[in-house]
């Protein structure tokens, strides 16, 4: 019943947006309905969390009523589409390799939900503060303003794109937030594999090219599977919307685009710095790559008709997109903006920022691409450049500037992300390498089809083959990406929430396992930083985003409190500072940790064990 439930959610919340969007713009008129519903889900993205930005600034509460009623009237819009392209055309065109197309999408959706079937809560630990922002949303139906009452963090200016997405698809399936969000995250993860086949298809015209590297996306490459991993869904949902705003920023330039079109991809772009800040960065990168190579080969014909055009084209779309974002805008430079600013003005010091910005090799194979897959990335780039494809060169220099502007600390100055951000958006650039480098070897085989024409006319049907033996081969190795190790919510956590509803004192505050991921942001380890959420009792650590929404002075507190309780090397001084701090009890979880029970079990004078079940304890600090 879940999997119905989710089915008809899913389809509501990642296909009639996006795809409404496209018939309401007009640009319905330039393409086909493949095209349409490739991007549809990337553009979904960017649609739903405008949607919940504008209610908010207008005073417009979402319910799950409004939304079904907005969602119904999409769903309008798309079957007015559907029969439109059906009357005109008598039918609905799909040929071999859109069917190909949907056995990789369907493959790689199945593969991405049987991994998470056991799942009730994402993994790891940016998964708390992207179920507490989810939670907030579906509380109020606005944007939040604060993260009351989970935390004491009185702003909110995080990207929001991800998690109004799970908030309607937790209001149209009614599954509880947690799993939503676990199965949000895995539906985005899918939806990889129609926007990359759509942004190869549109760089090199080869609908081939875009099937390899739809199928290198979704069943070869272990990114983006990787994602459910970490639960950095808000950055795979930039990452997803991004190929979908390439290509029309692409098309932007094309001599039929119209003024419509231009606004389309404005509000798009302002759609992606909704969804990721730094995702919107990397596009920036490209859109400047992009417009400043076709500037320079326009001036350099003398062509001033192109010139005003692209100008006016630029103009528009920035326009558009300025004046959308200034509101949110104004708001992230009152908090995550103005962070980053003064991080950066700062410079960069190795003794704070540690290993943070390093590189590191390992990353690139780990976290980004698999050496055989970057062979393959390597020689389509290599055959690009020597064939001078603009294609080749434009992915080429756009990965190229994303990773410099990641280096920037090798002369003293801070980056805006890390060479590990950088790695994990390296296989759509390397699938869209690989699909050009098959369509260059299928067009040397069609140039030799007079000499070998049996061979030739068996082949599409044993290209087909390889395909779907490729797709099930890559849905096993797929599937076993998991690692259920990285979940800290367990059955006997839950369990031991309620009891501490039930019986700790609404002001009591519990230390919990500390981890400092960078040098001045810490997350926990275990279901303890879940407490807030799931039993409303405040801990030592705020969800993770305390870094970029706190105050100056209650980072500071928050770093200094976590670091002198890390520091205590005897049970007899942790107890001291727990005092100092206030701290009442301690809670250890079942995932293990570094925070051990035997540390506080050996001093019953200074700490009493209140609770132990199913590996869950949970002691009291005694005066």
């Amino acid at each position: 019943m879940e999997m119905i439930r989710a089915g008809v959610a899913a389809v509501a919340v990642f296909l009639l947006p996006g795809y409404a969007l496209l018939v309401v713009s007009g640009k319905r008129r330039t393409v086909g309905v493949v095209w349409m519903l490739s991007a549809a889900g990337g553009l979904s993205i960017a649609v739903v969390p405008f949607l919940l930005y504008v209610a908010t600034y207008i005073g417009l509460r979402l319910t799950p009523t409004t939304v079904a009623v907005i969602l119904l009237a999409a769903g309008l819009v798309c079957v007015w589409d559907w029969w439109e392209r059906w009357r005109h055309s008598g039918r609905l065109k799909f040929d071999a390799v859109t069917f190909l197309l949907a056995v990789i999408f369907l493959l790689s959706l199945f593969a991405r939900l049987w991994m998470v079937r056991g799942l009730s809560y994402p993994l790891w630990t940016d998964s708390y503060h992207h179920t507490l922002i989810t939670q907030l949303i579906s509380d109020s139906g606005f944007l939040p303003d604060s993260y009351e009452p989970y935390a004491p963090i009185d702003r909110f200016t995080y990207h929001f794109g991800f998690h109004a997405l799970a908030a309607w698809f937790h209001w149209l399936s009614g599954i509880p937030v947690p799993r939503s969000v676990v199965l949000v995250g895995q539906i985005v993860n899918a939806l990889a594999v129609p926007t990359g086949y759509l942004l190869t298809w549109r760089l090199f015209r080869s609908r081939e090219a875009g099937l390899v590297s739809a199928l290198v996306i979704g069943l070869i490459s272990h990114l983006p599977a990787l994602f459910v991993n970490w639960g950095r869904y808000p950055q795979l949902s930039g990452q997803v919307l991004l190929p979908v705003l390439m290509v029309l920023t692409l098309d932007a330039d094309e001599p039929g685009a119209t003024a419509r079109d231009w606004v389309l991809t404005g509000l798009v772009t302002a759609g992606l710095f909704l969804v990721h800040t730094r995702i919107f960065l990397f596009y920036l990168i490209f859109a400047g790559l992009f417009w400043g190579g076709k500037l320079a080969a326009a001036v350099r014909r003398r062509d001033a008709g192109h010139v005003k055009r692209m100008l006016r084209t630029v103009g528009v779309m920035a326009g558009v997109a300025a004046v959308v974002s200034a509101p949110w805008l104004w708001r992230f430079w009152r908090g995550f903006g103005s962070f980053v600013a003064q991080e950066v003005s700062h410079g960069y010091n190795a003794e704070r920022d540690g290993e943070y910005f390093a590189w590191n090799t390992r990353y690139l194979f780990d976290y980004g691409i698999r050496r055989w897959l970057l062979a393959l990335a390597a020689a389509g780039g290599a055959w690009g450049l020597f064939a001078l494809d603009w294609g080749v060169i434009l992915i080429l220099a756009w990965v190229g500037g994303v990773f410099l502007l990641a280096n920037c600390y090798l002369v003293g100055l801070t980056p805006l992300w890390s060479n590990l951000i950088s790695v994990k958006q390296v296989y759509l650039p390397s699938a869209v390498l690989i699909g050009y480098l098959a369509s260059r070897l299928l067009s040397l085989i069609a140039a030799k089809k007079s000499a070998f024409p049996r061979l030739y006319r068996v082949l599409p049907l044993l290209a087909s083959l390889g395909v779907v033996l490729a797709g099930v081969v890559g849905l096993f190795y797929t599937v076993d990406l998991v690692e259920p190790q990285n979940g800290f919510v367990r059955p006997a956590d839950l369990k031991a929430m309620e009891w501490i509803q039930d019986n700790i004192p609404q002001d009591g505050l519990f230390y919990i396992c500390v981890h400092f991921w960078t040098p001045v942001v810490a997350h926990g380890l275990d279901a303890g930083y879940w407490i807030p959420l799931l039993a409303r009792r405040e801990t030592i650590l705020p969800p993770e985003v305390y870094g970029s929404d706190g105050t100056a002075e209650y980072i500071a507190f928050i770093n200094r409190r976590a670091h002198d309780l890390l520091a205590a090397e005897t049970p007899a001084r942790l107890w001291e500072k727990l005092r100092e701090y206030h701290v009442s009890y301690v809670y250890i979880g079942v995932r293990k940790t570094p925070l051990k029970p035997e540390t506080f079990e050996g001093s019953p004078d200074k700490f009493r064990l209140l609770y132990s079940d199913g590996g869950v304890k949970i002691f009291q600090v005694l005066p």
